[in-house]
């Protein structure tokens, strides 16, 4: 049991323009413990996206086999956003007033059957509603997930940290394509699913014996038990300007993450005449260079926190501005008809930026909130990023149809980009003012349950 650190008087600037994240873990745990358990959260959430994103590796056989539009097949992809646009919510309430570690368990466990009955299905409409429930089931798994390592690690150590857990993203989506589009080459499409669902639920029951907390709130000489309240939870978040520019920011980043995640293989396929198993090999190359950049970008959001109290807010605009250079590059020698090689390097050096910029979302609201709804006010950045993210694929299969791929990926991401950079310069202004407003709340401790 351990206190939440002090972050200084509202309204004193210098006081919190010098001070960093710093201090012990609020829920005090032995270090190897405390990795261990990041292992196999971390290894979910590779599984949770491999899960969620295999299908746009056999895109291609499954447009032939059932004759599909492009349109079909992005709103194949695109499905899983509305579940998770649904369920994100009342998740995250579920989450903090129940149980962090209970909600993992049963999210993997569905995401994983529905996954595996994907393999079953024989037409468009069963693979709509399988891909919904996969999505249904993987909604509020990161979230819990980052209220977990906020209360397992120190609070200098939460970009880094949050970063490292993000690689799952990464990993999942490109090495995972790679490796479904080699499962669907050697096997066929339906293998994929079957196979890339049993670790789900080898980690899911595992999860049943992870380290949870209760929140004490500190009054006078006692601590009192505090529960999730959602009144106070909503206020609070609906009176913090920072929290809000930082949701709105997910519109683009779902918009973008999901849209390009599910057209990845057939852009480089398409653009470059690829198998299935090329082109997902194409893409793992990208998953190996991405996972290097979610633990650099939270390095670098710590870094900066300990020398302005917006820090993390700068680090993540400074990585967005850098994606946007390099991906408007790759699109523009994409459509100029140059070859594979200068497109992947163009790529490659702004995928990492991307997953360091989540990393640095992430830590950035996880410092101005409190531990008893943490999950709560996470489960908003699921909620907006998949308000586009059920959108983008379809939209984008619409725009292929009419325009081509290449120019629909473009024209997407730049409206992503644009829309991203400007909420979160506001965010730089706004969010000291918030960070001090934590305070207002009271002292925090954890016990482990």
């Amino acid at each position: 049991m351990n206190a939440l650190p002090e972050i200084g008087k509202p309204g004193d600037g210098k006081t919190l323009e010098r001070m960093g994240p710093s201090g012990q873990a609020e829920l005090q745990l032995p270090k190897r413990t405390a990795i261990f358990w990041f292992i196999v959260i971390w290894l979910l959430y590779v599984f949770d996206i491999l899960d969620m994103l295999a299908i746009s590796a056999v895109f291609p056989a499954i447009k032939a086999e059932y004759h599909l539009s492009d349109a079909q097949l992005g709103w194949l992809g695109g499905v899983r956003g509305l579940a998770a646009l649904i369920a994100a919510i009342p998740v995250g309430i579920l989450v903090d007033r129940w149980s962090r570690k209970y909600m993992i368990a049963i999210m993997s466990a569905i995401w994983s059957f529905f996954c595996w009955a994907t393999a079953w299905m024989g037409n468009y409409r069963g693979l709509l509603f399988t891909r919904f429930m996969v999505g249904a089931g993987g909604a509020g798994y990161n979230t819990a997930g980052y209220a977990l390592i906020g209360a397992w690690f120190p609070p200098r150590q939460r970009g880094v940290m949050t970063g490292l857990f993000n690689t799952g993203q990464p990993i999942g989506a490109f090495v995972g394509v790679g490796l479904a589009g080699w499962l669907a080459v050697t096997f066929g499409w339906r293998s994929v699913f079957g196979i890339v669902a049993i670790p789900g639920f080898i980690l899911a029951a595992l999860m049943l014996f992870a380290p949870d907390y209760k929140t004490k709130k500190k009054e006078k000489q006692e601590e009192l038990a505090v529960g999730f309240n959602f009144g106070e939870a909503m206020r609070y978040i609906i009176k913090s300007p920072s929290l809000i520019l930082l949701y709105l920011a997910q519109l683009g980043i779902g918009m973008w993450t999901f849209t390009f995640s599910a057209w990845v293989p057939s852009f480089y396929g398409r653009t470059f005449n690829l198998n299935m198993a090329q082109a997902g090999q194409a893409v793992m190359f990208f998953g190996l260079v991405t996972i290097f950049g979610a633990p650099i970008g939270g390095l670098l959001s710590d870094w900066w926190a300990r020398r302005a109290v917006n820090g993390r807010v700068k680090a993540t605009l400074f990585l967005t501005c850098w994606c946007g250079v390099f991906w408007s590059l790759t699109f523009t020698l994409a459509i100029k008809g140059y070859g594979l090689v200068p497109v992947l390097i163009c790529w490659s050096l702004s995928q990492p930026a991307w997953a360091g910029m989540t990393a640095a979302v992430i830590s950035s609201i996880i410092d101005v909130t409190a531990p008893h709804f943490r999950a709560f006010a996470t489960s908003f950045v699921v909620l907006f990023q998949n308000i586009t993210a059920f959108i983008g694929p379809g939209l984008a299969g619409s725009i292929s149809d009419r325009m081509g791929l290449t120019l629909a990926l473009f024209i997407i991401m730049l409206i992503s980009i644009i829309s991203m950079v400007m909420l979160f310069f506001f965010a730089t202004r706004t969010y000291a003012g918030d960070l001090a407003r934590l305070k207002q709340l009271g002292n925090f401790s954890m016990d482990r349950v």
